[in-house]
């Protein structure tokens, strides 16, 4: 059973996300972000289809741009760097940290911060479009979902001091609109469940619900010109081409939408 910390339905009815008695605005000084047009993050819960639609984004503008223009990064993983491997040999090194806990968390904002140092930041500043396969968005929306409040008021500060993003947010914000059901049945479907899955109906609307409340803090941060918000649609359906289905829909509901 999943200890929850935050009280995540008052934040989506109150549009108020309280932690440790603060809001959310007082957690840390108001900063200014450095929007980066070449830079894309596509967000959602697990189950959404995003990892598949951000691969095919990247196939997609590379043959407009050409192959070596376009990357794809999972920033929030530890292969995706060798000091982020670092970071994830030092947590393993310690397997009695609580998962909900600050210092535990504290080595995936740290692997996130290190992702954007050494592999998005080098690859923008050398004229590149950076693809980011589940962003800041998603870091806040997990300690949300699983961890502690002193976990999640740790994250808001990482995020929300440009730290863990080296002051860059994305000119361009994909969004996948899908429904707890969809996504469950898309975990469930897959041949390995990872570990922090939604197991039941009632814990993939929470994870949801927790995707809404951090895209709220990620819509209040202040940047130099505003980020393009582009919501897609994508319900589970019955098809024999998946892959060709999802083309489609970057075809259509994503390419034409983005601003360079």
């Amino acid at each position: 059973m999943v200890e929850y910390g935050i009280d995540i339905g008052h934040a989506i009815a109150s549009r108020e996300l309280v932690v440790n008695g603060k809001s959310e605005q007082t957690v840390f000084p108001e900063h200014s972000f450095t929007t980066a047009a070449r830079l894309i993050t596509v967000d959602a819960p697990d189950g959404s289809g995003k990892g598949a639609i951000a691969l095919i984004l990247q196939q997609q503008l590379a043959l407009i741009y050409s192959e070596g223009q376009v990357c794809l990064v999972s920033p929030n993983k530890f292969a995706q760097s060798p000091r982020a491997q670092e970071m994830g040999r030092k947590l393993k090194s310690q397997p009695d940290l609580s998962p909900r806990s600050v210092r535990h968390n504290s080595h995936f904002m740290a692997s996130l911060m290190l992702n954007y140092q050494t592999v998005i930041l080098p690859a923008l500043e050398s004229g590149k479009i950076v693809i980011v396969d589940s962003s800041e968005i998603r870091a806040l929306a997990y300690m949300l979902d699983r961890g502690s409040p002193n976990s999640v008021e740790s994250t808001l500060r990482w995020i929300k001091s440009g730290r863990a993003t080296s002051n860059l947010l994305a000119g361009n914000r994909v969004l996948i609109k899908i429904g707890p059901e969809d996504c469950l049945a898309n975990i469930q479907a897959r041949s390995k469940q990872d570990y922090g899955d939604p197991t039941d109906c009632l814990e993939a609307q929470r994870r949801e619900d927790c995707y809404s409340v951090a895209i709220q803090v990620a819509k209040g941060l202040k940047q130099v010109r505003p980020s393009v918000w582009i919501e897609v649609d994508n319900p589970r359906i019955e098809t024999s081409d998946i892959n060709a289905h999802l083309n489609q829909l970057v075809t259509n509901a994503i390419i034409p939408q983005l601003r360079f």
